[in-house]
């Protein structure tokens, strides 16, 4: 079934590769909003993205932002559409997304959120840091959708291992390809899974890509919000703070000297468990009981969190894989490849001994 949210939805389909993109933005903006004025609208490319392009269109009259995300070319291969619409509106129910205006053949419309997307060097600030604990506690306190057996890493890495390239035809990219030594990938993920299966992380509502610029922060109301659900699904509570906590090195040259160190990590952990408990205590009289935090629950979410942090080295270092194959946006999806696969092997052994 086709999802739709009591949304308009309209035929049009917007070409990635037109030089005119934004204007035929602005045209589907206008069939959604026909009081809008066309020279009323500014539009801007958000350039953030690596999976689909944004554009921002500002009514300045009205000081109105609708954002029309169009969805990068196959990606419907890694991400199932309409689970992202429907996510959409489980979030915006909750508080926790941005509401959703219109679908067109490929993309939709949205809301905006004042802010600004965080940068590597925000997410260790000391106030910035326990707002992400905090507004990810709340996104872990969705209730899941029911029925699940297992987390989402799980099943889609399960469908991706089917999707791997086996060949470019390109030369440069076949040796890349080859250099890593895809065929041994499937027992190291298996190995790796049932590591993972024997820690009993608790399956929640996870957003699974938490990467800086999917971090709002809106500094006038000191308020973080979370965008980008489209990888969101019920998962391990510990995969989606490990991912978090790798995303600390960036997305260009990720630098992983900035995946955070047990202390941080200690502090960042008791913020997320004090919300979780706070939320679980409800917000009536007895909200501030039993929200101290153990030093033995500490120690066990930080065993599962690092060990999960492989899983999400792994997991993007197969999506940049197949991303190779099939996206049209300029990025060195192997390279980003080697880099995650390289980064799982170094910490490998230190993080099973945890």
């Amino acid at each position: 079934e086709t999802y739709t949210m009591s949304v308009a939805h309209f035929t049009e389909s917007l070409d990635l590769r037109s030089p005119t993109l934004e204007e035929e933005a602005k045209k589907i903006v206008l069939l959604s909003r026909p009081d809008w004025q066309s020279d009323a609208i500014e539009t801007s490319r958000c350039t953030d993205g690596i999976t689909n392009v944004i554009i921002k269109l500002k009514n300045t009259s009205k000081k109105e932002v609708i954002l029309a995300r169009i969805y990068g070319q196959n990606t419907e291969k890694i991400i199932d559409r309409n689970e992202e619409l429907k996510n959409l509106r489980l979030f915006h129910e909750h508080g926790l997304g941005s509401p959703l205006f219109a679908t067109f053949t490929n993309g939709y419309l949205y809301g905006y959120f004042e802010g600004a997307a965080l940068d590597p060097a925000h997410l260790q600030d000391d106030t910035i840091f326990p707002l992400i604990a905090a507004k990810l506690a709340e996104v872990h306190a969705v209730p899941t959708r029911g029925g699940e057996s297992t987390g989402s890493l799980f099943t889609t890495m399960e469908s991706w291992f089917g999707q791997l390239p086996t060949s470019f035809s390109c030369e440069l990219r076949q040796a890349s390809l080859e250099a890593l030594d895809v065929k041994s990938l499937h027992a190291e993920w298996a190995e790796l899974k049932a590591v993972l299966a024997g820690l009993g992380a608790p399956l929640v509502t996870c957003h699974n890509d938490l990467l800086c610029k999917n971090i709002i922060f809106d500094q006038a109301t000191a308020q973080i919000n979370f965008i980008d659900y489209e990888y969101a699904a019920t998962n391990f509570r510990g995969f989606d703070i490990g991912n978090h906590f790798c995303e600390h090195a960036g997305i260009e040259n990720p630098d992983y000297s900035r995946y955070p160190g047990r202390e941080f990590q200690l502090k960042w952990l008791r913020s997320y468990l004090q919300t979780s408990k706070k939320r679980r205590a409800g917000e009536g009289a007895g909200a501030s009981e039993g929200v101290s935090v153990t030093d033995e629950e500490l120690e066990q979410l930080y065993r599962e969190v690092n060990k999960f942090a492989l899983a999400a080295h792994f997991f993007w270092g197969v999506w940049g894989i197949i991303q190779a194959a099939n996206s049209t946006i300029d990025f060195d999806y192997l390279g980003y490849a080697h880099a995650r696969f390289a980064e799982y092997r170094r910490r490998k052994p230190e993080f099973l001994a945890l």
